[in-house]
């Protein structure tokens, strides 16, 4: 009878939807339209030329910066989803008009250097796997393989595509490998 108690429509409590209606929302719900609506309301008390231009990755770059102003339960699980206040935002725009582009735009350099560091962080693996035959009902080991490739999330990767799951019972043992370089000089029979 009371399931939805402090709730609209079963998947935001109430105060969440008060905060969304003063313009204090999730992230999630960021767009060009609630940035237009926010900027041409009368919530907005400070000069909004230069930040009508902005892109909405930048006003969500600034409301991080700026912080949350608060957080609500959603879902029917209560999970806590943190709010950030659009006015917030626009006072950390103005405040740093000359910088914010450039701040985004170095924030971004410094996601990608370290993406591309942890690519760059490729593990290999060559790992003796277990050949099985037979029938469903009545499975036979056929014997052993040696297989190598990249190691990622667990896996075993070959050239081919082929995946194998390196903490299943069908890996008998695995050697790892910082380098390709290295894997080829103590396995050189699988290079033949």
């Amino acid at each position: 009878m009371f399931a939805n108690n402090g709730y609209v429509c079963a998947s935001r409590s109430v105060r969440s939807a008060e905060a969304i209606e003063n313009f204090e929302v999730p992230m999630s719900m960021v767009n060009r339209d609630l940035i237009n609506a926010f900027l041409h309301s009368s919530e907005a008390d400070e000069p909004i030329e230069f930040a009508e231009k902005l892109p909405v990755t930048i006003w969500k770059y600034a409301l991080k910066r700026a912080g949350a102003s608060s957080w609500h339960h959603t879902s029917s699980f209560y999970n806590k989803a943190d709010h950030y206040d659009l006015q917030n935002g626009l006072d950390y725009i103005n405040k740093n008009q000359e910088t914010i582009k450039d701040d985004y735009k170095n924030m971004q350099d410094r996601v990608k250097k370290n993406k591309k560091e942890e690519e760059e962080k490729v593990e290999y693996a060559v790992s003796e796997i277990q050949i099985w035959g037979g029938s469903r009902k009545r499975p036979k080991m056929l014997g052993t393989e040696k297989v190598y490739g990249q190691v990622k999330n667990g896996w075993l990767i070959e050239d081919s595509g082929q995946k194998h799951k390196l903490a299943a019972n069908k890996a008998v043992s695995t050697n790892y490998y910082s380098s390709l370089k290295e894997l080829k000089k103590g396995n050189k029979e699988l290079f033949k």
